[in-house]
């Protein structure tokens, strides 16, 4: 009798896992090909671009700026002096430098 009941529960389970699989179609993409719709990086509409050699900076395109660089250098001095710092320190600094030296501008 136990075997019986274990026999119809098992049958019975099988068949609703197989009903219960809700008749959708499928539709095969082999792995060689892409997939149509939005991936991970992409919506309905657009997409995300991570990287686009077209729009990539060349040494070419960077102005050699010698008050740039000069301007480094004085940072780089005056960081110096005040000694080490954190980074979030140092980006502080940084801000009262520049602070500092736009008043020196005007």
């Amino acid at each position: 009798m136990a075997v019986r009941i274990t026999t119809y529960l098992l049958i019975s389970i099988t068949a609703l896992a197989v009903v219960g699989c809700g008749g959708k179609p499928f539709t095969y993409y082999p792995i060689s090909e892409m997939k149509p719709g939005p991936g991970v990086f992409t919506d309905e509409v657009d997409g995300y671009t991570l990287y686009d050699s077209s729009k990539a900076v060349s040494s070419n395109d960077i102005e050699n700026n010698e008050d740039d660089y000069r301007e480094y250098q004085e940072y780089q001095k005056w960081k110096r002096e005040r000694g080490n710092a954190t980074e979030l320190e140092d980006f502080k600094e940084w801000q009262k430098y520049r602070r500092w030296k736009e008043k020196q501008q005007q």
